[in-house]
């Protein structure tokens, strides 16, 4: 499984009470949502530390594509949600926990998303599970190309792979396919009444 370990170097043992479980403080102040400290554009902080061991400068969730980011850009998605097709799934570390590497439920849910990786380069359908006691583990996380989409999306694209972002280029091609659309439209209803 690409995200269920954590950089041991990256936690304490410290535990912290959020809602029905325990959850350890990073020990190491370098630390962001998406990145380990000296590892920007190149180490990724997993699904699982992500929702798992809190930061004390940032809380943080994980986006639809598998990345770590800090929740402002969780609270960007809610405030201009209506923009993104179709709607994407946020995890913020408030609500949610990840699954241990030895969950029943997401192991099966990661074997199949593996073998449909295997097969078609998606993970399927199922973008999450939810395991034993509540946790979930997630698509995105769990296939072998994680690392790498996490960090084309932060990295090599300015900033344009972002949640955010994404759903507002999306949302623009919608609106630019409407427009051709009607212009196809008026220029063929002009073409139909001129051949009359």
């Amino acid at each position: 499984m690409a995200s269920s370990s954590s950089d041991t170097s990256a936690t304490s043992a410290t535990g912290v009470n959020v809602g029905d479980s325990d959850k350890s403080v990073s020990s190491n102040a370098g630390d962001s949502c998406t990145w380990y400290n000296d590892g920007e554009c190149t180490r990724p902080r997993t699904c699982a530390d992500c929702l798992n061991v809190l930061l004390s400068t940032d809380s943080c969730a994980v986006d639809p594509s598998g990345g770590c980011v800090s929740m402002s850009q969780y609270e960007s998605y809610l405030a201009n949600r209506y923009y993104y097709t179709p709607l994407q799934r946020y995890f913020p570390s408030s609500e949610y926990t990840y699954c241990s590497a030895n969950d029943s439920v997401c192991a099966t849910c990661t074997e199949q998303w593996n073998t449909n990786f295997a097969s078609t380069g998606s993970a399927g359908l199922s973008s999450y599970c939810t395991g034993t006691n509540g946790c979930v583990c997630i698509a995105d996380c769990e296939v072998p190309d994680w690392q790498d989409t996490v960090i084309n999306d932060q990295c090599n694209s300015n900033d344009s792979g972002s949640g955010a972002d994404s759903g507002t280029s999306m949302a623009t091609r919608i609106t630019v396919s409407i427009f051709v659309g009607v212009a196809v439209a008026v220029l063929l209803a002009f073409a139909t009444w001129g051949v009359r």
